[in-house]
């Protein structure tokens, strides 16, 4: 009979630190994975040693890092905590440029994490364990450092930075590109979220501040400034013929023409990346490493731990994901070399799973797991978490709704861990969830404080001290609480609260619409379009050219006017440009003459007519705010609760579109106010808000709508949002038979409808 497994120890902070120090396997034995971010930034605050997190998969690496950025704070000025390293989203044996932003927050990451520079982990899924990309050496040698009070040559930085792959233009609107005007030098680090504007009095730096890309507005000011490379494909001219032998010897291994060769090279020569380099990258780089080597010596001279911590959750999976990646790499090699693509092999490009698995065992490390394997029970390892879920408080709460109680169970709770000495802490994933969450535990009598800075572990104990604190409120939150006896730590998220929320909404955009007709994309053009520039009036697009201006090399639009004359347009003024919308009737618009007077007469026109209707504006808003109109109450429990159950998580635009009109109604004027967005911004619940609050206030709502099929849409959509709502929608339209619009009316003269489609 074999030996009965050992029973693993109580969890044990101090002794899992002390595994740790010394350079030791552990593992960490938890079923509940919402408590990992927490555990693993009170662990690091401990050990003073950044973590470098391998997960089973991408869709981990973003819910993991949103998590740890609610308990960990910057440790550098203007630097993230928490970064994620990942592999390219498209395989380098396909001709398809892979997104440029993973690669500059590879080398990014790789710099920081070398540096020891405002880490506090990095986060990544296993097959990024098998990418190499720039070197110790390369970094260092291809970076810049300068700070306020250094002397700076710009031509000499403006040198570097291209070496570094940096790309020059005429303005700073993307990472890794720079641009000089006079005294002024604006650049993007791969490092920081937004661009840098280096102010100069002669050669000597006098200022250094963030400012907006869109806006070129200046912000927070910067003490220093650190460029390191712009991205990992390195072409630099002084080793071209290197590149060149390398490519060449390459080419002859797989048997490659001398005519594709030289296609390849002459384009690499004049400085052109095609799609698919990637597969070149030991060619083009000077040289490569993986991650792990980038984190250095896993033991000091002393021997004893340094660089990052290696935490493994996961550990099976991870290792499985190891070898389907590299298994992947060498299938996709094989198509290519049969395609007769120039490219290198998979042991070229990247670490084998073999030799990831050796650079591993030289490190310590925490293994997460959720259950205890006997292996790791007898070698006297395990440290098993004890910590509870919030699946029995999330029935209740589902419950309690359905009983009308609203959130009466969690106040209840919370007072309850108050008193037995513990914390409790809410995330909210928006300003909006945070604030609905305030409103409602108000109401019950909860003591809030609302926290804009990361939890750490410093400010939870000064928070435990706080005898009238109820809850903490703080943005983050990974979808998943937890309750941990061991830290006194009761966490709950929003989506445990109100209900788990979409976050990948139909037809959500970053970019902000501009209420305007101009050209975001030149993909939107196509050759012979007639078009509107704001200066020069109605042409006709020809063609992209590109073109060299003041020792910049650039994509313009070519533009025809009237006789032939041209315009160029350079990719950076593509917002002056619009595409034509022709009158009613018209097909073919008159092309205008470059200086001409019919574009400047017609702009005097449109000038004068704006202005016309701005002052009748100006006039009838005037008149609107001297009327007295009803002011409706400020929402409620009851609203709250309710607005709550959207299904999706408000965009920040459509957040502000709701409080604007929401203080409209509680104003005690007529609310007047004009909502536009495309097709998918979500304005229908921004009108069901307002309707809703109306109607609880006992006014009737009449939503009008411009067709037959809309009408029938929205009163669907009105009662499915306002179920459970003590509330009656009806609709009228040639849907509905003369006799039911008659009793559709009685009830609405009887106050029998509250809501009107």
């Amino acid at each position: 009979m074999s030996d009965p497994t050992p029973a693993p120890r109580p969890f044990d902070l101090e002794g899992l630190l002390v595994q740790l120090e010394q350079g030791r396997d552990a593992v960490l034995a938890t079923p509940e994975a919402g408590v990992l971010p927490f555990v693993l930034a009170a662990l690091r605050h401990r050990l003073q040693r950044p973590l470098l997190i391998v997960v089973p998969d991408v869709a981990r690496v973003t819910r993991l890092c949103e998590a740890l950025q609610t308990f960990e704070a910057p440790l550098w000025p203007g630097l993230e905590p928490v970064l994620a390293f990942e592999a390219n989203d498209q395989s380098v044996y396909q001709e398809i440029a892979p997104l440029r932003a993973l690669a500059r927050q590879r080398v990014a990451v790789g710099w920081r994490l070398h540096s020891d520079w405002g880490v506090a982990a990095v986060v990544l899924p296993a097959e990024a364990l098998l990418l190499r990309t720039l070197a110790p050496s390369v970094l260092q040698s291809h970076s810049v450092i300068t700070s306020v009070g250094a002397v700076l040559d710009r031509v000499e930085l403006a040198e570097q930075l291209v070496r570094g792959g940096y790309e020059r233009v005429p303005v700073v609107e993307d990472p890794g590109t720079f641009c000089i005007r006079g005294g002024v030098f604006d650049v993007w680090s791969p490092l920081y979220d937004q661009p840098v504007r280096i102010e100069l009095f002669g050669d000597d730096v006098e200022a250094m501040r963030f400012f907006d890309p869109e806006t070129q507005k200046a912000g927070g000011a910067l003490i220093d400034l650190i460029l390191p490379p712009a991205r990992e494909l390195l072409l630099e001219p002084g080793r071209m013929e290197e590149i060149a032998h390398r490519i060449t010897d390459l080419a002859d291994g797989i048997g490659l023409g001398n005519v594709e060769l030289q296609a390849v090279v002459g384009e690499l020569r004049q400085g052109h990346l095609l799609p698919g380099c990637e597969a070149l990258l030991p060619a083009l780089a000077p040289a490569m490493a993986p991650l792990l080597a980038l984190c250095g010596a896993a033991r000091d001279e002393r021997g004893r731990p340094a660089g990052p911590l290696v935490v493994i959750e996961a550990p099976d999976a991870v290792d499985a994901a190891l070898d389907r990646a590299f298994d992947d790499a060498v299938a996709h090699f094989a198509l290519a070399k049969a395609a007769g693509r120039l490219v290198y092999p998979p042991d070229a490009l990247f670490e084998t799973p073999a030799d990831v698995r050796r650079a591993l065992a030289e490190r310590g490390k925490l293994l997460v797991r959720p259950v205890v394997l006997a292996e790791d029970a007898r070698a006297g390892k395990v440290f098993a978490l004890d910590v509870g879920g919030n699946a029995a408080m999330v029935q209740q709460l589902d419950e309690s709704r359905r009983g009308d109680q609203g959130l009466r169970p969690l106040a209840t709770a919370i007072r309850q861990a108050r008193r037995a000495g513990e914390l409790v802490v809410v995330t909210a994933h928006s300003q909006g969830g945070r604030a609905r969450i305030d409103a409602i535990l108000q109401h019950y009598g909860v003591e809030t404080v609302l926290l804009d800075e990361p939890l750490t572990t410093k400010k939870i104990e000064q928070f435990q001290e706080d005898e009238a604190l109820g809850a903490v409120l703080a943005l983050g939150g990974s979808g998943a609480g937890f309750h941990l006896p061991a830290f006194g730590l009761w966490l709950l998220d929003e989506e445990e609260i109100l209900g788990r929320k979409d976050r990948t909404r139909r037809g959500a955009r970053k970019k902000k619409a501009t209420g305007r007709n101009f050209i975001r994309d030149v993909q939107e053009l196509h050759e012979g379009d007639y078009v509107v520039h704001v200066d020069h009036g109605v042409g006709r697009f020809a063609r992209m050219v590109r073109l060299e201006a003041a020792g910049v090399e650039s994509d313009y639009l070519l533009l025809l006017y009237k006789e032939g004359q041209k315009v160029y347009v350079p990719m950076t003024s593509l917002d002056r440009v619009q595409k034509y919308l022709p009158g009613d009737g018209e097909r073919v618009p008159v092309l205008d003459k470059l200086g001409g007077e019919r574009w400047q007469k017609a702009k005097g026109r449109a000038r004068k007519a704006a202005a016309d209707i701005a002052q009748e504006l100006v006039r009838l808003y005037a008149e609107r705010q001297a009327q007295v109109g009803y002011a409706f109450q400020p929402p409620d429990e009851l609203y709250r609760e309710w607005e709550a159950t959207f299904p999706f998580e408000e965009t920040a635009d459509q957040q502000r579109a709701i409080d604007e009109v929401l203080s409209d109604l509680c104003a005690p004027v007529p609310a007047w106010r004009l909502v536009c967005g495309d097709v998918g911004y979500g304005q229908t619940e921004v009108a069901i808000r307002a309707a809703v609050k109306a109607a609880l206030d006992g006014k009737q709502v009449a939503v009008m709508v411009p067709t037959t099929v809309l009408a029938e849409q929205h009163r669907m959509t009105f009662e499915r949002r306002c179920r459970g709502l003590p509330l009656t929608i009806d609709s009228l339209s040639r849907f509905r038979s003369a006799i039911e619009q008659r009793e559709v009316l009685e009830k609405l003269a009887s106050g029998g409808v509250d809501i009107v489609i």
